[in-house]
């Protein structure tokens, strides 16, 4: 539907050039695969997934089985992000994971007792402080980092303000949910040539993205497979390494 090849299959190249010869080569190599599967950056990943739950998801291995798919999906990948266990990758394996903790402590469950009555509440209190402890090693600063916002937040909120109501923008994805009733949105750098302003992290962009700076103009350049196009920009508004850009001109 997007009129070109999938982009992240670069992250499997060392599995093949196309799903095809990916999915083929798991099966005709399957221990060179599973090579691919450990190392001890991917399996520090995996403890961080398990420890926050006991470990218990290891005593329902059956309950495991639905997560495999999307666990071997970031296991078998290149790049970090992929098997870090802060990033939405791991959506489709810790709904799984939990309820074989849950089936995992059912199983547990008949052994623990003190004398003579069961330890759920004393072991739920536990698993809640250890889950917060492993996240920092002030037990997570009571998350205060998840809800109270910093200089550059509040920056990017008064320039999400700053995009007029009518144009179409191109922007990271993290602020397309701000500026969804734009008429158009691209996620950065897609777009650019349809786009009359853009919304960018200037401290961080794509790496197929040349970003240069002169005064108050913007070059912006992404290759494609006609070539590299150049698209520029005047700085409207700017904040805390972000930019409001409007499009000035474009040149092949």
């Amino acid at each position: 539907f997007r009129g070109g090849p999938y982009p992240h299959l670069h992250r499997y190249a060392h599995l093949g050039g196309s799903l095809g010869e990916i999915l083929l080569n798991m099966v005709l190599h399957p221990l060179r695969t599973l090579g691919f599967m450990v190392s001890g950056e991917k399996l520090t990943y995996l403890l961080a997934l398990l420890a926050p739950l006991g470990l218990l998801p290891l005593l329902a291995p059956w309950d495991l089985l639905p997560a495999l798919p999307a666990l071997a999906h970031n296991l078998l990948a290149r790049d970090p992000v992929m098997f870090r266990y802060r990033t939405q990758y791991n959506s489709f394996i810790l709904p799984f994971f939990i309820l074989a903790a849950v089936s995992g402590y059912a199983r547990l469950a008949p052994g623990l007792a003190l004398k003579g009555r069961p330890l759920r509440g004393l072991a739920l209190g536990l698993a809640f402080l250890l889950s917060l402890a492993l996240t920092s090693r002030t037990v997570n600063d009571l998350a205060l980092d998840r809800w109270w916002l910093t200089a550059r937040q509040r920056a990017a909120h008064a320039l999400v303000a700053q995009v007029p109501p009518g144009v179409s923008v191109s922007t990271p994805d993290r602020f397309v949910p701000h500026l969804a009733m734009r008429p158009k949105v691209f996620v950065f750098p897609v777009g650019l040539e349809k786009s009359e302003y853009v919304l960018l992290d200037a401290r961080a962009y794509p790496s197929n993205v040349r970003f240069e700076r002169q005064g108050n103009e913007v070059a912006l350049s992404v290759g494609g497979q006609g070539g590299a196009m150049e698209y520029r920009y005047e700085v409207l508004h700017e904040a805390e390494g972000y930019l409001v850009l409007r499009r000035l001109l474009l040149s092949k």
